[in-house]
């Protein structure tokens, strides 16, 4: 079931769907600094799996978590946890 776009757009002044935006804003910021000047002094390269699946974090599963979280907003019993996220990351960016 998804979120009405009625409802989303009536919060989207709300300080918590700002908070979420904000939060998520600078993570993504912080991720995509760090591998553009990676990027800059030596060019990408990604030797392991634990570094593909931070550099697939910041590109997408950060837009995962914003879109989780909004969509929380209208339906408290969506679990949002921290440790279920990274579960979630894990199963989706880890698969061979």
């Amino acid at each position: 079931m998804s979120m009405p776009r009625e409802y989303l757009m009536n919060s989207m002044g709300s300080e918590k769907v700002q908070e979420i935006i904000q939060s998520t804003v600078i993570s993504m910021s912080a991720g995509m600094q760090h591998y553009a000047k990676q990027t800059q002094k030596k060019g990408l390269k990604i030797k392991t799996r634990r570094e593909l699946n931070r550099y697939c974090f910041f590109v997408a599963g950060v837009v995962g978590e914003l879109l989780t979280k909004l969509a929380a907003i209208g339906r408290p019993e969506m679990k949002t946890d921290k440790e279920m996220m990274v579960e979630l990351n894990h199963l989706t960016f880890c698969r061979k």
